[in-house]
């Protein structure tokens, strides 16, 4: 029976955003304070490869938390083969994967590492897929789609033509039975199973959410070469395919600004919303809140935003998603967080994570 003082296991592992779009949005610098939902932690490491003065990185998940220290103590230490092996993107054995985890114990906290010592399996197999959001690709959907469509998967992910690509997606792949899969298969019930956190307070607000995924999917195939897009290759192939197509913070790029970067972070486990009540005026620049609209009712979501002019430096920049909550910013704050329209547009049309619709504000400008 599992020791009830630990913490559960994490939800994320690895992220499902495009980080490329975050960093568009928040054009994070060197004189900057990030407020970060920690999540995945690949978000905050991206943030980390910009070398901002300082990121606050917060989730009421304590694993996450930890995963987060488990990630920087692994790049900090690790060569970069080193690196992919031991988070599973890259083979290893498992015996190497625990060796290799008992010597970053020193760069973590006695939580963080013992927390991780008792899910000793997950570090063994590679923790960067163990999530158990990660689990429902690597075990449920990428076998079910590769059962269906194996070979036209195969070759949309080895084309490096877009054109060639959309003639394998409509032709091949997009028939009835696909539109009755995506319009029939996500519901709220199974949106709720592979969120999987019961303390999240989910509103949905979309009308016909399988007609959204499906005109999406549309999208993303019609305009984004899936070989080059780390989110479609793991939730596909239940994995990333190679170092052509991995999440910005495992780029070498990536690896290399984290290991030089001197960003003063700070891990805090608390509810955001309470934070932000309690932080200091003007402690921030950057706002980085994910989809944090898919966590907490509209009632919370608004008391989130009714913070941020207080605890927002003059211009802050704000970017969060919107999925299958559709929480805007009231009218009251509007003086205050200012939409940046075309921004917003411009994202929804380019990110490569598809299912998300940003928001980007400038607050207090």
């Amino acid at each position: 029976m599992k020791n009830k003082q630990v913490a559960d296991w994490v939800l994320y592992s690895t992220c499902d955003e495009d980080a490329y779009s975050e960093l568009k949005a928040l054009r994070a610098g060197p004189h900057d304070h990030v407020l970060c939902v920690t999540g995945s932690a690949c978000r905050v490491l991206s943030l980390l490869a910009q070398q901002p003065e300082k990121i606050t990185a917060l989730d009421f998940a304590p694993g996450q938390n930890y995963l987060l220290e488990l990630k920087i103590a692994a790049i900090k230490a690790f060569e970069y083969s080193q690196l992919l092996e031991f988070f599973g993107v890259e083979k290893c054995s498992e015996a190497q994967r625990w060796a290799d985890f008992l010597t970053l114990q020193s760069l973590m906290s006695e939580e963080a590492f013992n927390y991780f010592s008792h899910y000793h399996k997950e570090i063994k197999a590679g923790v960067l897929y163990r999530g158990r959001h990660e689990k429902f690709y690597v075990y449920f959907l990428s076998p079910f789609l590769h059962l269906l469509y194996g070979k036209a998967f195969k070759a949309m992910f080895e084309t490096e033509d877009i054109e060639v690509q959309k003639d394998i997606y409509f032709n091949q792949i997009r028939g009835p039975f696909w539109r009755l899969m995506i319009k029939k298969g996500f519901t709220k019930g199974l949106l709720k199973g592979i969120l999987n956190n019961k303390d999240y307070e989910t509103e949905f607000e979309i009308d016909d959410l399988g007609e959204y995924m499906l005109q999406t999917l549309d999208h993303t195939f019609s305009t984004h070469l899936a070989k080059y897009n780390d989110w479609l290759s793991m939730m596909v192939n239940g994995r990333y395919l190679g170092r052509h197509a991995m999440p910005h913070f495992l780029s070498r790029d990536s690896y290399n600004a984290i290991r030089a970067a001197k960003t003063d972070v700070e891990i805090i486990t608390a509810d955001l919303v309470e934070y932000t009540k309690t932080a200091k005026e003007h402690s921030f620049s950057v706002f980085s809140l994910s989809d944090v609209s898919s966590c907490i009712s509209k009632t919370r979501f608004n008391e989130l935003l009714s913070q941020l002019p207080r605890i927002s430096q003059p211009g802050a920049r704000l970017c969060y998603r919107n999925f299958i909550a559709r929480h805007k910013v009231p009218s009251n704050l509007l003086e205050q967080i200012k939409i940046d329209t075309p921004m917003c547009q411009a994202l929804n049309h380019s990110d490569r994570a598809f299912s998300y619709q940003f928001e980007v504000a400038l607050i207090n400008a």
